[in-house]
């Protein structure tokens, strides 16, 4: 078995912006930055609904440039947009 390359990576958030075209552009052109290990997609005041729009709009474009797409809201949204993961926060 290989070592992993020891470097540093990014871990981006995805931008609190209500127009998912705008905002799949934003982190499309922030994918092309760095060596992005997983970008953060936040549901901030979006419905349940309007978060399962943008989380299938952005989960593919993150994936593609190679990271992971990790959506911090509703859990269901995370299955059916075909998320890598759930993004948690609370007490430490």
């Amino acid at each position: 078995m290989t070592e992993p390359e020891n470097r540093c990576r990014l871990v981006l958030i995805a931008p609190d912006i209500a127009d998912v075209d705008e905002q799949a552009k934003i982190v499309g052109d922030a994918l092309k930055g760095g060596d992005v290990a997983s970008v953060i997609v936040p549901q901030y005041s979006l419905n349940d609904g309007e978060f399962q729009k943008h989380a299938e709009k952005l989960v593919p474009i993150i994936q593609e440039s190679g990271a992971a797409a990790l959506l911090a809201g509703d859990s269901r949204v995370v299955g059916r947009s075909k998320a890598d993961g759930l993004h948690l926060t609370g007490p430490a």
